[in-house]
C-alpha cells in the first residue's frame, strides 16, 4: 500500500476498519488522505509503519469517529509522550495503543535541559 494505492480505498465510503501494519510505504502523505473516511473509520492500525512521523499523526484529527488507534513501533516519532497528549486531545473518544503520555516526557523533568515552555489559551473547562 502507498499513497497512490489509497485511491482504491476511497470508494469504500463505509470503511470501518483499516489495518496497514508494517507497510513500508505508508507515510505522512498517506495519512493526510484518510480524511475521506472521517465519518466511518472506527479502527486504524499503523503499527510498524516506519515512515510515519508526528506530522502525519497530526493529520488524523479528521477521524472523529475513531475508537481504536494502534501507533506502536513508529520509530520516526520523536516526542512520543507529547504526540500521545496531542492525539488524546484531538481524538478524545479514541483508545491509543503503542504510545503513552509518559513516553519521552522524562526529558521535561530534567530542569537543566528545559529552556522555555509557553502555555496559551488555557481555560478551566
Amino acid at each position: 500500500m502507498n499513497y497512490d494505492g489509497l485511491d482504491n480505498l476511497v470508494p469504500l465510503k463505509e470503511l470501518k476498519y483499516l489495518y496497514m501494519n508494517h507497510c513500508p510505504h505508508i507515510d505522512d502523505w498517506c495519512l493526510s488522505r484518510l480524511h475521506v473516511f472521517q465519518d466511518s473509520l472506527v479502527e486504524l492500525s499503523l503499527a510498524g509503519c516506519t515512515q510515519i512521523t508526528e506530522r502525519g499523526l497530526a493529520a488524523l484529527h479528521h477521524l472523529r469517529h475513531l475508537k481504536h488507534l494502534d501507533i506502536s513501533h513508529l520509530d520516526r516519532v520523536a516526542d512520543k509522550g507529547l504526540v500521545c497528549i496531542l492525539l488524546e486531545e484531538m481524538l478524545p473518544h479514541c483508545e491509543i495503543i503503542g504510545m503513552s503520555t509518559e513516553d519521552g516526557l522524562t526529558s521535561l523533568t530534567d530542569e537543566s535541559k528545559l529552556a522555555k515552555i509557553r502555555v496559551q489559551n488555557v481555560s478551566d473547562t
